[in-house]
């Protein structure tokens, strides 16, 4: 109640609360303050546990310590993603508990504690994946010691509260992810790990399981691990982990598709989009989107890229300004999607924000919404592209240049597909937007597309029947029982 007042009084002299709430933060009163809070949660046991209670009652008001008799609980560490929304509607099992936790927990602590390590390896590059090599270093192990204990003591105490019988996470290998598995897995409690990182290139599969290897030579294991797709597992596999312990179960997020009572409406998504008008849903990049650190000393990045790209939409909004409406969609990381002539276009691109006819979406804003209520797809190295390959409506990829051409077979394989449009220059681009745009209502998806669709997207998301999630569960009771799961899926 109080923040709610505070940020009404904000705004009422004309401010906006989050950038109130961000100039604080990074003020000298804001840094103390919030290294003193941190430092009590690590060295108060009462503190951190009344602020674990409050993080956990936000989600789950209802929660008691005391459990029924036969009853099934089951802790799951929320991806922000909404990725594991769907294991709600799927849970059936009135003997079945999910108790929702939020990672908030742990980051303000990671924040803190490895903060030389972030600033060192990870906020100047903005590369999405970062190598774990650094992470492991000695320098950050007095850190990292910290954190660990942290996490223990926020498992332990989760555990013993609320009676967990055993816990899914949606991470593996992310470097803030570690000392939680490392924590999760020291509690004695069944760990069930469903890795959200599903899309998979050539180039991924080569040079990241040297460096998951450590993980596997430190001890981080599982009970069971859900991939995505096959080379999802073989990116496990060929990381040292026990293929018995990696199933193949597809991506809980896929559900989305076979459940469009749920799908909103535009309007509700976000106020600013409008529906009298073609929506043109666009997916940022950034200089690295794919690059992250697998190509060694590579110089060379998407820049020029992304400069044709927004020059392509600044046309568009030049000649269909009155007609159509660009999503520009930026992913969780708004950094990473950046691309490095941003201010310069943001300048141009200001009249057309005014006017409605471009609006910027952040992490924030479901991609899958928006895919659904968008009329054409624009994306160059995405899953977005994958998942707009449920629906039957125009998608649009395109790469050039000396680096695209010289790598585009280790990347995402858009340009070898007939599951969308791909173009091979800026001009073509403009020449095939322009058409389409003039002629959207005659476009149909023809069977040989369709086909490429099914084929495409169901190499990236297994077996999207709409009960990913359900069959998530089951796997989740059989490990919580002592049973691995049936080896009925490869």
């Amino acid at each position: 109640m109080i923040k709610n007042a505070l940020k009404i009084v904000i705004r009422s002299v004309g401010l906006n609360p989050t950038t109130v709430a961000n100039t604080f933060r990074s003020s000298w009163l804001g840094i103390a303050l919030n290294s003193w809070r941190i430092s009590k949660l690590v060295k108060n046991n009462q503190a951190r546990n009344h602020f674990i209670y409050e993080l956990i009652k936000e989600f789950n008001p209802d929660l008691t310590s005391s459990k029924p008799a036969g009853t099934l609980r089951i802790g799951l560490l929320w991806d922000r993603r909404d990725r594991f929304k769907w294991l709600g509607y799927a849970n059936d099992d009135k003997n079945c508990e999910i108790v929702r936790m939020r990672i908030a927990m742990f980051k303000p602590i990671w924040w803190h504690y490895l903060r030389d390590y972030l600033k060192d390896t990870v906020a100047e590059q903005n590369m999405g994946e970062y190598p774990l090599d650094t992470y492991f270093k000695a320098e950050y192990d007095k850190g990292k010691a910290v954190y660990h204990q942290y996490c223990k003591d926020v498992v332990s105490f989760i555990k013993e509260t609320y009676n967990i019988d055993v816990f899914l996470l949606p991470k593996l290998n992310d470097d803030w992810a570690i000392e939680i598995v490392r924590a999760f897995r020291a509690a004695g409690v069944p760990l069930v790990i469903d890795d959200r990182e599903g899309a998979n290139t050539k180039k991924r599969l080569e040079i990241v399981p040297p460096r998951l290897r450590q993980l596997f030579d430190e001890g981080i294991d599982f009970d069971l691990l859900c991939a995505h797709n096959t080379a999802h597992k073989e990116l496990f596999m060929k990381s040292g982990f026990d293929p018995d312990k990696i199933i193949i179960n597809g991506a809980p997020e896929s559900d989305y598709w076979s459940n469009p009572h749920l799908w909103p409406a535009l309007k509700d998504i976000d106020p600013r989009l409008q529906s009298d008008k073609i929506l043109v849903l666009i997916f940022a990049f950034g200089p690295r989107n794919f690059l992250h650190f697998y190509y060694g000393n590579e110089k060379r990045d998407w820049t020029q890229l992304g400069e044709d790209y927004h020059e392509v939409i600044l046309q568009l909004l030049e000649k269909y300004g009155d007609r159509i409406q660009i999503a520009y969609k930026l992913g969780g990381q708004t950094a990473r999607d950046r691309f490095n002539g941003y201010e310069a276009f943001a300048k141009k691109v200001a009249p057309y924000e005014e006017s409605g006819a471009f609006v910027e979406l952040r992490g924030s804003v479901n991609s899958f919404d928006l895919l659904v209520n968008a009329d054409v797809t624009i994306g160059f190295q995405t899953s977005g592209l994958t998942e707009a390959m449920f629906l039957d409506k125009p998608i649009i990829c395109g790469g050039w240049g000396d680096l695209y051409n010289e790598i585009k077979d280790t990347l995402l394989p858009f340009h070898t597909t007939k599951a969308l449009t791909f173009v091979d220059s800026k001009e073509r681009m403009w020449e095939v937007l322009d058409l389409l745009l003039e002629n959207l209502d005659t476009f149909t998806l023809t069977d040989e597309m369709g086909a490429a669709r099914k084929e495409f997207r169901e190499s990236f998301f297994y077996n999207p029947d709409g009960n990913v999630s359900r069959r998530l569960l089951g796997y989740v009771k059989e490990v919580a029982t002592g049973q691995l799961p049936r080896s009925t899926i490869p």
